[in-house]
């Protein structure tokens, strides 16, 4: 299946996803953020870095809740925090359908 229709899928199911980033989100990071989905009453399971919505063009409010992910580079010994915002508060650029390099089409 296309990595396309796997996206959508998970969208479709309520799947925290990162549309930045293309990266699949598994283990703690899943469950962290779906708990995040529901203290927060985060409808919206698509979630992006400061870094990732700088790097696109697109702004965070300020002030808003955030889940701490951790991340680990192949090869690194170390795991680094990284804070995800819902895409509900991202106030340009909504990250519903760009994902570096290639557009996505969520809504089929």
């Amino acid at each position: 299946m296309a990595s396309k229709e796997r996206f959508a899928q998970a969208v479709k199911a309520g799947f925290p996803v990162n549309p930045a980033s293309g990266v699949g989100i598994a283990a703690e990071n899943f469950n962290r953020l779906k708990l995040g989905m529901s203290m927060f009453k985060w409808a919206d399971p698509r979630f992006v870095s400061l870094l990732e919505a700088e790097r696109n063009g697109w702004s965070v409010a300020p002030d808003v809740e955030s889940v701490t992910t951790l991340v680990h580079e192949p090869g690194a010994t170390t795991y680094e925090e990284v804070k995800l915002f819902n895409a509900r508060d991202v106030v340009e650029g909504r990250p519903g359908i760009v994902r570096n390099p290639q557009k996505i089409d969520v809504t089929t």
